[in-house]
């Protein structure tokens, strides 16, 4: 069985030096950084509408392929903090990875670092206590005083909040 190939544009040197490459070429860098930032943020439970805000607020552009790869490793460090290398004295006592390595905010614990994350993401450039101003009206007496303590159940409505309130900002706009 012949390795499938395929033809190089005009100008640009090819491995096997008749015009066509071989079908198995590693991917190059750009490729796998993209690759890892889809991956990482689907591991983080982000949805596309919030790793795309995320990048906005990052490096200011939506799609990958508008970013250098500089600009990509900035996205994937934002997004996977393992990636950094964090060392253990930067984790919690239960494994958890704070939602931004070297903040002050509390370290919320591993079941609820995807959602805190979710919830940064949505916020753009509101402060942190805006969320938490959600979580008081929503909640009243019940409501934690940080974003971090709250429980799952409680980050999942701020994250509904939150989307709800984008949607009605771009159908404003």
């Amino acid at each position: 069985m012949k390795a499938k190939t395929g033809t190089v544009p005009s100008g640009v040197s090819a491995a096997n030096g008749d015009g066509t490459v071989p079908a198995f070429a590693p991917r190059p860098l750009r490729n796998r950084l993209i690759g890892a930032i889809h991956a990482a943020a689907t591991k983080a439970g982000m949805d596309a509408d919030t790793r795309r805000a995320l990048q906005r607020d990052e490096v200011g552009k939506e799609s990958c392929s508008d970013m250098t790869d500089g600009e990509l490793r900035c996205v994937l460090n934002r997004i996977s903090p393992q990636k950094r290398g964090l060392n253990q004295a930067q984790r919690s006592g239960d494994g958890s990875v704070p939602a931004f390595a070297g903040s002050r905010r509390p370290t919320p614990q591993r079941d609820k670092v995807a959602l805190v994350r979710k919830v940064y993401a949505l916020l753009g450039d509101k402060p942190v206590s805006y969320a938490e101003g959600i979580l008081k009206h929503m909640f009243k007496d019940d409501a934690p005083d940080k974003l971090e303590w709250a429980t799952p159940d409680q980050l999942w409505r701020v994250v509904c909040a939150l989307e709800y309130n984008a949607r009605r900002r771009r159908k404003d706009q």
